[in-house]
């Protein structure tokens, strides 16, 4: 029975170890990154990154209601109460692969914080957030720039402080 019982967990283990290469070609669907208030247009952008990059994302923020979006300490008119938004928790080694992704699926918001990038379908801009993941605006972004990838500072003109 010991031996039935580790040859099938051993099987899972390499069944599970040959698809998991595949989970990027799954779709990402609204339920998983917000609900119905997800903008089409936003969702679609999203999958497109995904196929881009091969790679499926972890989602930590997506659509938000007002009163989540407050207790959240989200922004005010923030895109994630739009739908149009989206914080992935993307290691450094591949953020210049998500931002160029992103930026040829139409995503032109960026933020760029130690675990955390913001993507967004809003007006072009950008900013950073400290260490504790509190976002920096103005010359205070500056700061942080080192969060964000070599070819977005170059695609703005900025030099790490």
């Amino acid at each position: 029975i010991l031996a039935i019982g580790l040859a099938g967990a051993l099987c899972a283990g390499v069944l599970y170890d040959l698809f998991l290469w595949q989970a990027w070609r799954i779709p990402y669907s609204a339920g998983e990154v917000g609900g119905p208030g997800v903008n089409k247009k936003a969702l679609e952008a999203l999958n497109a990154v995904r196929v881009r990059t091969g790679r499926r994302w972890w989602v930590t923020s997506g659509y938000r209601s007002r009163a989540h979006n407050t207790k959240v300490g989200g922004a005010k008119h923030s895109q994630h109460i739009h739908g149009k938004a989206f914080d992935l928790a993307v290691p450094h080694w591949a953020r210049a692969e998500l931002y160029a992704a992103a930026t040829a699926a139409g995503f032109r918001g960026f933020g760029w914080g130690k675990r955390t990038v913001h993507i967004d379908l809003g007006p072009p801009r950008w900013w950073t957030y400290d260490e504790k993941g509190k976002p920096l605006y103005g010359k205070s972004r500056f700061r942080a720039l080192h969060f964000a990838p070599e070819n977005f500072r170059a695609d703005r003109g900025l030099e790490l402080p």
